[in-house]
């Protein structure tokens, strides 16, 4: 069986702005990125362990919306996220790695808090 694992622990930082508008709701902007400060791939059918150390870029997001009083919200969402080529590791197979990437979602957010 095979088994494939990866682990990132870090840091998410950014900023939240609101204006009330004469809907009865608010307007909201969040800007928001992650900071990876550990991450770690196991790849177990071939033996590997790929440590990025950091070599991951930042993850970004922008949140734009509007909330109601009603606890009804929609937003507007876009992600951003990439991955420099990892170190080469040794594996049964010969050398592997985690190749760059990049991966970018677009939606929209409908949200009920309560």
């Amino acid at each position: 069986m095979s088994k494939i694992g990866l682990f990132v622990l870090g840091a998410t930082f950014g900023i939240s702005a609101v204006r009330e508008i004469a809907a009865g709701g608010d307007f909201f902007l969040e800007v928001l990125g992650y900071l990876p400060l550990l991450a770690d791939e196991e790849i177990g059918v071939f033996g590997a362990d790929i440590d990025p150390d950091g070599r991951l870029t930042l993850l970004a997001e922008l949140k734009a919306g509007v909330a109601w009083r009603n606890g009804v919200s929609v937003a507007f969402r876009l992600r951003r996220m990439g991955f420099d080529q990892s170190p080469v590791a040794d594996s049964l197979i010969g050398p592997v790695c985690q190749p760059a990437s990049t991966m970018t979602r677009v939606g929209v957010q409908v949200e009920y808090r309560f």
